[in-house]
């Protein structure tokens, strides 16, 4: 016996569908759902997302996922009270930061809240922005919130939110020049190389400490393609790694080349 197809009637009842999974499903397949709204894009299930959302007795993932949904939505939605969300979350690590002993370096990675998701929230609906940079110029760790600005350099954003956190991580690390670690140096310079060593350039001399205590030489070689000075700078104070950065340099100029030959094998092709 064939089996009859269901015909599609629209999003907000697919919608509704998976928010019924959701609420009454095993927790498995509840979060599958969840996941799954984000592509449907309805904006007559906000009340729902946001109850989700704001829902502390959840796991952490089904919350991201109800923010995630709210985000793929294409009007602009203002959610200014998840400001107070993002206040407590930051607090919350930046006790975490505080136990940190010195010699450790400080990652959120594993940090069980929303705030990378806020994040793609002010992205994509911009009437958040506003409450989003106010909460984060009161970050009482300026470390918590360098790491937060660094990580976000290398997301998909929008180029105008890209800039203005470029530009706010900037003008914190200058601020704060004990917070500057070789990852956040790296950022920076990879997102606007001439701004960043412009601007780094009287914290030259720490950053050139980092280099020669760091133990993985392969990030100072990159360090070395982006900043000249910098790459002067260390081979005047250790001369042995001016070998080093030239055999660094002609490995990324043999896999450009590569790249640039496989590129044209398939234009070829094409």
């Amino acid at each position: 016996m064939p089996t009859q197809k269901f015909e599609w009637k629209d999003r907000d009842t697919a919608a509704q569908d998976l928010l019924q999974v959701a609420y009454h499903a095993p927790s498995s397949v509840s979060s599958r759902a969840l996941m799954l709204l984000r592509s449907i894009r309805s904006p007559n299930i906000m009340h729902e997302l946001e109850a989700l959302v704001f829902d502390e007795s959840l796991g952490i993932w089904p919350r991201r996922y109800a923010l995630r949904a709210i985000t793929s939505v294409s009007s602009d939605v203002d959610m200014t009270q998840l400001a107070q969300y993002m206040e407590s979350a930051f607090e919350i690590r930046c006790n975490a930061f505080r136990k940190i002993p010195h010699h450790r370096t400080y990652n959120s990675d594993f940090s069980p809240d929303l705030l990378g998701d806020l994040m793609g929230l002010a992205n994509e609906h911009p009437s958040n922005r506003k409450w989003f940079f106010e909460v984060l110029s009161r970050v009482q760790e300026p470390a918590v919130a360098c790491e937060y600005l660094r990580n976000a350099l290398y997301g998909g954003l929008t180029d105008d939110f890209h800039q203005q956190l470029f530009e706010r991580l900037l003008a914190l690390v200058d601020q704060n020049a004990d917070t500057l670690t070789l990852d956040t140096v790296q950022g920076l310079l990879s997102f606007n190389a001439d701004k960043s060593s412009a601007l780094l350039k009287p914290h030259l001399a720490h950053i050139l400490e980092l280099c020669l205590s760091s133990p993985r030489d392969h990030q100072w070689l990159m360090l070395t393609d982006d900043w000249d000075e910098l790459r002067d700078a260390l081979i005047k104070a250790k001369p042995e790694v001016e070998s080093l950065i030239a055999d660094h340099r002609q490995d990324l100029e043999k896999k450009r080349n590569e790249r640039q030959f496989r590129k044209q094998q398939d234009l070829q092709l094409a």
